[in-house]
């Protein structure tokens, strides 16, 4: 396979999905979620939580507050839990956002996130090695241990979080710097918002409508990543991420945030290697 038909396959995987297929859930009057008809139907056993119209479900008018909202949802997620429906729930809270301007209506465990269809918000960092002439020569990556239950041994970039229920956006962007790759406090500043990708996937665990933010960071030559986990990193050439790519050894959002990176970096041309629906800007995945 050559690269273009490699890239365009990565981004037809990853952006798999289409609101119109599923109903729409709203909370406190806001979209928060995109349901599958099993789920829906789920859902009609809570009619003390939930109004159930042919094209939409709404979380009754008397659920106002953050708390109100969390604690219902709560109640909900443990009784599909509880049927068999949900499983791996890990007892990490996650923020919900509406769709369109990322108010936080409420809090919810992480496996109900895809369950549900709700927004999550990732933070991802390219960390790079550029050369004499000022072009991005090296990359750093972090290789998945095998004892990691997605993906074990893919490779991600420098750093990849998302948002959790306690946390606000930047405000924890030198936190996650240090904790996954252990970079210097001096160098974090020098990270530099190149903008997001938005997309809609969906697999057997549920539907993902994701925005990623992604930060170039330039490193020191002799830099060297690490973390408390024990991770492994590796440096590779342009070259070697091409290669990796085509081979399939990234997880799919870290290709989705790479791919970014090299596009906007002019190492892969938009005309020849990227595919024409490539992560169109300031799409929204749950209107789209």
């Amino acid at each position: 396979m050559d690269f273009s038909k490699a890239l365009a396959n990565i981004v037809d995987l990853s952006n798999n999905g289409r609101c119109y297929s599923y109903t729409p859930l709203y909370i406190r009057g806001k979209r928060v979620g995109l349901l599958t008809d099993e789920i829906v139907e789920h859902l009609k056993q809570y009619s003390d939580i939930f109004k159930i119209d042919e094209d939409s479900v709404s979380m009754l008018p008397h659920y106002t507050t953050f708390r109100q909202c969390s604690r219902a949802m709560r109640k909900v997620l443990t009784d599909l839990k509880l049927c068999g429906v949900i499983e791996n729930c890990r007892n990490r809270d996650y923020p919900v956002y509406s769709a369109r301007n990322w108010d936080r209506l409420l809090r919810l465990e992480k496996a109900g996130l895809a369950l549900f269809g709700m927004l999550t918000i990732g933070l991802h960092i390219n960390g790079y090695i550029k050369d004499a002439r000022n072009s991005i020569d090296k990359i750093w990556f972090r290789e998945r241990p095998m004892t990691k239950s997605y993906c074990p041994g893919k490779l991600d970039v420098l750093v990849c979080a998302i948002l959790k229920a306690d946390e606000y956006g930047l405000k924890t962007f030198p936190q996650q710097i240090s904790e996954q790759a252990s970079v210097p406090s001096q160098i974090i500043p020098k990270a530099t918002y190149i903008g997001d990708v938005n997309y809609l996937h969906k697999n057997e665990s549920g539907v993902y409508p994701s925005c990623r933010m992604i930060y170039n960071l330039e490193l020191p030559e002799h830099f060297e990543p690490k973390n408390k986990e024990g991770d492994s990193f590796m440096l590779l050439s342009i070259a070697e991420t091409k290669q990796a790519l085509l081979e399939d050894r990234f997880t799919l959002y870290s290709s989705i945030v790479l791919i970014e990176c090299l596009k906007r970096e002019g190492i892969i041309s938009k005309k020849k290697e990227c595919h024409n629906t490539l992560f169109p800007e300031c799409e929204n995945p749950m209107y789209t």
